[in-house]
């Protein structure tokens, strides 16, 4: 099962191949471990859980300990929610990690000329009573992004 830990395998990972900074992999660990240890999502699905809840049972457990700062807690969420799309993105769909470490980063013109055109589309399910929003769908999708969007969906919803 894909718990906490995987998460912390996986920043491990990402930092030993050269494709994030030290202080990147440590902050998120250091926020993933706060958040999950001893609470009573330690061993929950990443996949599947919600991280509102988690980020709930973490100020009910902290609350008790220390005042934690709401920044703080806002930084904890957004750390540990990127490390779980950077594993989707990177373990489950395999794409290649974005390599952090590079000092000067090469500036590509082409892709800062090419606005992508997105739309939003409001998908019926469920006998037209439940209603799916799509958001920043880029118009001019192809087959790969579609498998991806279609195996992203996939996996959270097992």
């Amino acid at each position: 099962m894909e718990n906490y830990e995987c998460l912390i395998l996986f920043l491990d990972k990402l930092f030993n191949q050269g494709s994030m900074k030290f202080q990147t992999a440590r902050t998120r660990k250091t926020a993933i471990k706060k958040v999950f240890l001893g609470s009573s999502f330690q061993d929950e699905n990443i996949m599947t859980l919600n991280l509102d809840d988690v980020m709930s049972d973490f100020i009910s457990r902290e609350g008790t300990l220390t005042n934690t700062n709401p920044a703080t807690i806002n930084t904890y969420k957004s750390r540990i929610k990127r490390s779980i799309e950077d594993y989707i993105r990177i373990e489950k769909l395999g794409d290649k990690p974005k390599n952090d470490n590079v000092q000067d980063k090469i500036i590509d013109i082409a892709e800062i000329e090419e606005k992508v055109a997105t739309v939003e589309v409001q998908c019926p399910i469920r006998d037209k009573k439940f209603i799916v929003d799509i958001k920043n769908l880029p118009v001019n999708l192809n087959e790969a992004e579609l498998e991806k969007i279609i195996q992203m969906i996939k996996l959270v919803t097992k």
